[in-house]
């Protein structure tokens, strides 16, 4: 697994959603995720997050996937076993 760094600073995240509406994140991370030639690549974009901020949010995503049951293994949308 591979990750890009980027040295230039982001200002504000902007969501758009399928209906049309958007949300401006003003702190917060985007990971992009994608494979080339059977190696997984992360991008990954920070704003105004410092290293307490990366700790809460993995704790939180990895809640988060234990309450949905996504490390279950039943998630079947998921390719990559875990």
């Amino acid at each position: 697994m591979s990750i890009n760094e980027n040295d230039v600073d982001v200002k504000k995240i902007t969501i758009i959603y399928s209906d049309g509406t958007s949300k401006t994140i003003n702190k917060g991370a985007v990971i992009e995720q994608n494979e080339t030639d059977g190696e997984i690549k992360l991008n990954m974009e920070f704003c105004k997050f410092s290293g307490n901020d990366l700790i809460n949010m993995i704790y939180g995503i990895l809640e988060f996937a234990s309450n949905t049951g996504m490390l279950d293994g039943k998630d079947e949308s998921n390719d990559n076993e875990l």
